[in-house]
């Protein structure tokens, strides 16, 4: 659900409260859903406000977005990266991590496992910059871990 939420804000337009309440709203969820997707909303303006990645949602002059887009390797193999930020001089990549222990839900999950899971996460990303240093060759190209709910950020080159 908070990818969902994040896929839909592109920029940030007043408040972090008032762009996720948004985004939620383009999300369109179920009545069922919408108590929990506003109650993740609240949880991302949170802990996103004043993040290190929070100037990745400002919109800057040259500055394009992409959300969810599928890229390929040169083997023909797709990735869906979360978020790509396009500037003129660098492009980064934002690959947000949610679940209890923000290390692929595993909310139990010892430190040993953790540990295995978040280089997992870490491998992925530097997949995702190899792709995209193909695509944008002379541009500083830069992966960014978000684990969302626990307030961690990883930046990898």
């Amino acid at each position: 659900m908070a990818h969902r939420i994040l896929a839909g804000l592109e920029f940030m337009t007043g408040s972090w409260e008032e762009a996720l309440a948004a985004a939620v709203n383009t999300v369109r969820p179920a009545d069922a859903e919408a108590g929990l997707y506003a109650e993740i909303a609240e949880t991302l303006a949170r802990n996103l406000g004043g993040s290190p990645i929070a100037g990745f949602f400002e919109p800057r002059p040259g500055r394009r977005v992409m959300r969810e887009l599928t890229f390929c390797d040169a083997q023909g193999r797709a990735f869906r990266m979360d978020r790509v930020v396009i500037d003129p001089d660098a492009v980064h990549i934002i690959d947000y991590k949610t679940g209890a222990d923000g290390a692929g839900g595993f909310g139990s999950a010892d430190n040993g496992v953790r540990a295995r899971l978040e280089e997992s996460d870490r491998e992925q990303v530097r997949a995702y910059i190899r792709i995209v240093r193909d695509i944008f060759p002379g541009r500083a190209v830069r992966g960014i871990l978000a684990y969302v709910d626990r307030r961690k950020w990883e930046t990898l080159e």
